[in-house]
């Protein structure tokens, strides 16, 4: 897979640092009760508060680095 328009590798993990400095500070800012509150519809998992939603976000964010381990690992063994 080759994405379109992807930021360069500087770009992609500062973007990255930011968007979880931010959650982490929108987790500070805010009670575990405000987030229980917060309910929305996911496509997928349907209804889902906001304590959910920022465990999933944990649960995607390490999917994508055991997939990313696994492309790094297929491109040392085809060297």
């Amino acid at each position: 897979m080759n994405p379109l328009d992807s930021p360069a590798r500087d770009q992609a993990i500062e973007n990255f640092d930011q968007a979880r400095s931010n959650l982490k500070a929108l987790c500070a800012a805010h009670s575990e009760e405000r987030f229980r509150n917060l309910v929305f519809t996911h496509p997928f998992l349907g209804e889902i508060d906001g304590v959910a939603t920022i465990s999933f976000i944990g649960y995607h964010e390490l999917r994508h680095y055991k997939q990313i381990r696994e492309v790094l690992g297929k491109l040392d063994s085809a060297q």
